[in-house]
């Protein structure tokens, strides 16, 4: 069986992990969000909070992260952010940055 390349990069340990909002339109019982950030619209990056795209890049960059999982309560609740940071990401890194 071959792996999708998200996954495969996941498993290597070589995406960097993109908290996106911790806002959501579900109460799920299971969900594992914190305190810290369940409902709250904050943007994490591998568990550190940041405030800015350049913030991102900059961790990407020092894990030479070959790619990045949007992640959060419900990202596409703030797809302009996702697209913020996607194309910043994308600027710096190249089209070949798994997102």
């Amino acid at each position: 069986m071959t792996l999708a390349k998200g996954c495969t990069l996941c498993y290597q340990g070589a995406k960097m992990v993109l908290f996106v909002t911790g806002r959501c339109r579900r109460s799920c019982w299971y969900c594992p969000l914190s305190s810290e950030r369940k409902g709250k619209d904050v943007v994490f990056a591998n568990e550190r909070r940041i405030e800015a795209p350049e913030e991102a890049v900059s961790l990407a960059e020092r894990m030479s992260a070959l790619g990045t999982g949007i992640t959060g309560g419900e990202p596409l609740l703030c797809i302009d952010r996702v697209n913020e940071y996607s194309k910043a990401l994308k600027d710096h890194f190249g089209k070949e940055h798994h997102i």
